[in-house]
């Protein structure tokens, strides 16, 4: 079942009874990267899975009839945290002479939150300073560097230019 939509994607709770859903989760869990980046991925998605709400859930990605990756949204009241991240198939691939997949994911993910959540005034990514393809993912999308933090992340936003 489809929770929502962008223009190229279609975002889905997670199905425990969907051998679909269930080959993503275990691809996201054995890819090195994701393990880098997130930690124990299975259970960092199943966490709050089941405290879906319109701003507040963890929902895999889909694209042409395929799961191609994730998105996380933590609703904070004024602004939304987001995580997201592509299945090894899908990354890096360019879809016209601005965005690879990845930053058109992040575009119209953020695009479709700001536009129909008036109240949010900005989204917010942790990104690792090291995770240099993030960043860029990040700022093709419209997401600018607010501040560094000390703890080896930077504070990457996008604010609500629909307000």
């Amino acid at each position: 079942m489809v929770n929502f939509k962008s223009d190229s994607f279609d975002f889905y709770s997670f199905d425990t009874k969907s051998p679909e859903h269930l080959k993503a989760l275990y691809e996201l869990e054995d890819d090195p990267q994701i393990r880098r980046w997130f930690g124990n991925f299975g259970e960092y998605f199943k966490d709050t899975t089941d405290i879906i709400t319109d701003l507040n859930g963890k929902f895999l990605v889909g694209r042409q009839d395929e799961i191609i990756g994730f998105i996380s949204l933590y609703d904070s009241f004024k602004f939304i945290n987001l995580d997201y991240g592509l299945l090894p198939a899908y990354r890096g691939i360019r879809l016209d002479s601005e965005h690879t997949l990845g930053s058109k994911l992040l575009l119209e993910t953020s695009e479709v939150i700001l536009k129909n959540y008036a109240q949010i005034e900005y989204l917010r990514c942790y990104i690792d300073l090291n995770n240099i393809r993030s960043i860029s993912t990040a700022k093709k999308a419209g997401f600018t560097c607010h501040k560094e933090l000390i703890v080896g992340y930077a504070d990457y936003r996008k604010a609500n230019h629909f307000k």
